[in-house]
């Protein structure tokens, strides 16, 4: 995904944009499959991230980055489809 947006994207917006998809890897754990994560999980990650006191902003554009109409998900399901 960060490759795809990478002729298109600042460095800046690549790094933070890396940062979100690290950090929801950390709290799911690096063995969790891409396929098995549910809303839920996500929600929970969200929670976790407003207990750690992140700021809304941050917080939001988290949330755009991984589930958002052109975040992570959608690019891995429109990957997906064309497998």
């Amino acid at each position: 995904w960060i490759r795809s947006l990478a002729s298109s994207t600042t460095k800046k917006t690549l790094s933070i944009k890396s940062a979100a998809i690290e950090g929801l890897v950390r709290f799911v754990g690096e063995t969790r499959q891409l396929h098995s994560l549910t809303r839920p999980d996500l929600a929970r990650w969200y929670q976790h991230l407003r207990d750690e006191k992140i700021s809304t902003p941050t917080l939001t554009n988290k949330q755009s980055y991984i589930g958002g109409k052109h975040g992570f998900f959608a690019w891995a399901m429109a990957a997906c489809s064309f497998a």
